[in-house]
């Protein structure tokens, strides 16, 4: 039976622990909380999530994790999942059943926006967990909102000292605000952008502190999500240690008023649903390489099952030294330099197998690093290195004895060319592979997005300029390639190994010069 407001009132003025307690188990929200039992195969896993899998241990002075347990624990789900109640309630569990590692230990809450975490995160769902009688202050922000900018707990033994300090921050205060401080836990409400996570995760190294995030990944704020989401489901040994990742099924949120999901989902376009469901990153919305998939295009050419399937011999790396060999190349200096390695087969099926990507580095630099390579430009094997159009950059690697030529530059039109090659073809292949090792590319592939209101059938339209640098190579390399070879940017022949050429076949491009192919 639910006590009245001035019985709380009173049993709270006499301040004693077991009766507090006693309060919070008859009147807290935070003791009646059942988490969904977990459906895995329906991508539910409520229980999970919720379920603390640490301990303090006061003779070691941090968090034990018992047989891996992880450090990390990051809930996706779709809209009204859940998964924001799901995370408070682990947030209470925390400050209100763990003692803090010190006196005026900091807990992080951490959103997109400062009002909305304040107003969310605290008046929403924190104060109708934490009663009053754990609260010894707040630093307000905006008292009239109730939006504090700190709130003071109780320390679990010396009750009139602080324990906890819950603070808010937001994503918008950047790095600087997330230093400094060793912090006993953190929650991320909304998607996070990684270097935030990483900056954050690093105040957590005095105590080893857990912490949890909580999001709908409708506009992925850093393109190494998708990345390490697809680490982490894989059980990839590349992965994130301690990191792990849960889904919340909408459908199966039987607190929803009767037909709101129904209603809901009926308004949200066809390549969103998944993510508004359950909360995946399979078709997020704006994604320009829809067709690219990790297990079918990347390739780990030393696994032997790969070089089986992809008919590979151990030649640099892995790769056929009569192919057909070029480059691509991205110029940068605060934004990245990227070198693309590239072969076609005698099918016409492209394979990026290395890739150079540094900011910040001088030519010198650059040109050493990428001269350390398999490269012969006497061998016929052996073509162009496509770049941009800068022809003082140019003239600058062509003096460090790295001959590059303009590449043929039509974006619209390359980013078309490579959606087409990663189609899977008759024989259930696409015509791109990307080796494991490519990784800028690779994750430039997943995170690169159209702007917001782009028309797809407008071929002047082209992706957001940003986080391209190693896409743009490929551009450069592959559409330039296509381009020499008819004049028309598509494949529409196999051209044969001619073997008096020890496999080079010589063809003449639409300018009349002399070319190499296959």
């Amino acid at each position: 039976m639910l006590l009245t407001a001035k019985e709380l009132e009173a049993a709270e003025a006499l301040n004693d622990p077991e009766l507090d307690r006693l309060l919070l188990q008859s009147s807290g929200d935070y003791y009646t909380f059942e988490p969904r039992v977990d459906r895995p195969e329906e991508f539910d896993e409520q229980a999970s999530f919720c379920e603390p899998e640490y301990y303090w241990d006061p003779e070691l002075n941090r968090y034990v994790y018992p047989d891996g347990a992880p450090r990390f624990k990051i809930a996706q789900g779709g809209n009204g999942s859940g998964k924001t109640r799901t995370a408070a309630q682990k947030t209470a569990y925390h400050v209100l059943e763990t003692p803090p590692p010190r006196p005026r230990c900091p807990f992080w809450i951490i959103g997109d926006y400062y009002d909305v975490t304040c107003d969310v995160c605290w008046v929403e769902k924190l104060s109708q967990l934490i009663p009053q009688s754990e609260i010894l202050g707040y630093r307000w922000y905006k008292p009239k909102q109730q939006w504090p900018y700190a709130v003071l707990l109780r320390h679990p033994a010396r009750r009139s000292e602080v324990g906890w300090i819950l603070e808010f921050k937001s994503y918008e205060q950047g790095l600087p605000a997330m230093k400094a401080k060793s912090i006993g836990g953190y929650w991320f409400e909304e998607e996070t952008p990684y270097p935030i996570v990483a900056e954050v995760q690093a105040r957590c190294r005095d105590y080893d502190s857990p912490g949890w995030a909580d999001f709908t990944p409708i506009e992925v704020k850093s393109p190494e999500w998708p990345e390490i989401y697809d680490k982490c489901m894989s059980n990839d040994p590349d992965a994130p240690p301690g990191w792990r990742f849960y889904h919340l099924n909408t459908e199966l949120n039987d607190a929803l008023p009767e037909g709101w999901w129904e209603n809901f989902i009926a308004t949200v376009p066809g390549d969103m649903r998944e993510t508004r469901r359950i909360g995946t990153y399979s078709s997020f919305s704006g994604q320009v390489f829809k067709e690219f998939r990790k297990h079918i295009h990347v390739v780990d050419p030393t696994n032997e099952e790969t070089r089986r399937k992809l008919k590979l011999r151990s030649i640099y790396p892995y790769i056929k030294h009569d192919w057909w060999h070029i480059q691509g190349v991205d110029f940068g200096y605060n934004n990245p330099t990227c070198f693309l390695w590239i072969a076609r087969d005698h099918d016409g099926r492209y394979y990026v197998y290395d890739e150079h990507y540094h900011a910040q580095w001088l030519h010198d630099q650059h040109a050493g690093e990428v001269s350390k390579r398999e490269w012969d430009e006497t061998d016929p094997h052996y073509g162009p290195r496509y770049s941009d159009h800068d022809t003082q950059e140019i003239a600058e690697y062509g003096l460090r004895g790295i001959n590059l030529i303009q590449a043929r530059k039509s974006p619209a039109k390359a980013i078309a060319l490579l959606r087409s090659l990663m189609m899977l073809q008759g024989d259930g292949r696409p015509r791109l592979y990307i080796f494991k090792n490519c990784v800028n590319l690779i994750r430039e592939i997943v995170g690169l997005r159209w702007p917001k209101g782009t028309t797809l059938h407008n071929p002047n339209d082209l992706p957001i300029d940003k986080d391209n640098h190693a896409v743009d190579a490929a551009c450069y390399g592959i559409f330039s390639d296509q381009r020499a070879m008819n004049g028309s940017g598509i494949l529409t022949k196999r051209i044969e190994k001619d073997h008096r050429r020890h496999g080079v076949h010589l063809h003449s491009g639409s300018n009349g010069r002399v070319l190499y192919g296959h």
